[in-house]
């Protein structure tokens, strides 16, 4: 009779365990397969230059350049030459004080100095393209006739590098 009780304990023990172990089973085969491991990337040949813009602030109704600005142009130039840029786009842009006509004047007088001072330091000149925008497209949202200090800038785009591959040519 003893013999017999510990066998049904054993048997309920073991079903129990039984019934935990296919249970587990169970979770583990709808579980996801392991995801496969992540390919590396090839290495490139040379570095891209990521794409590089550039702002020269100017005082107001002003196109002469604060040290800053001085700076912020030889950092361009210097960038310019190393990546090999064939060519930059100067964009003026000014605050809403003033007349359209007036405005549209004066950013690309803004342009056409960053130009200037970029040729200066030894680029060539027909590399780099001006434009002059006015007041329209504003870093700062502002209504007629405010005098916004970083509306009164020129933009610097280097973006359109050459990678250095001369074998394609």
């Amino acid at each position: 009779m003893r013999f017999l009780r510990n066998t049904q304990r054993i048997r309920r023990h073991c079903s129990v365990g039984l019934l935990a172990l296919t249970a587990m089973a169970a979770l583990a085969a709808c579980a996801s397969p392991p995801s496969p491991p992540a390919t590396p990337m090839p290495p490139t040949s040379s570095p891209v230059p990521p794409v590089k813009v550039m702002i020269v602030f100017f005082d107001f109704n002003k196109s002469n350049f604060t040290g800053q600005a001085l700076e912020v142009i030889a950092e361009a130039v210097h960038l310019a030459r190393i990546y090999g840029t064939v060519k930059v786009v100067i964009t003026g842009h000014t605050d809403t004080v003033g007349s359209d006509a007036d405005n549209l004047a004066l950013s690309v007088r803004r342009a056409q100095a960053v130009r200037d001072e970029m040729v200066r330091e030894g680029l060539d000149a027909r590399g780099i393209e001006i434009e002059g925008k006015g007041f329209r497209d504003l870093l700062v949202a502002t209504g007629p006739n405010v005098r916004e200090p970083l509306n009164r800038r020129a933009v610097i785009d280097l973006s359109d590098y050459d990678t250095g591959d001369r074998s394609r040519n």
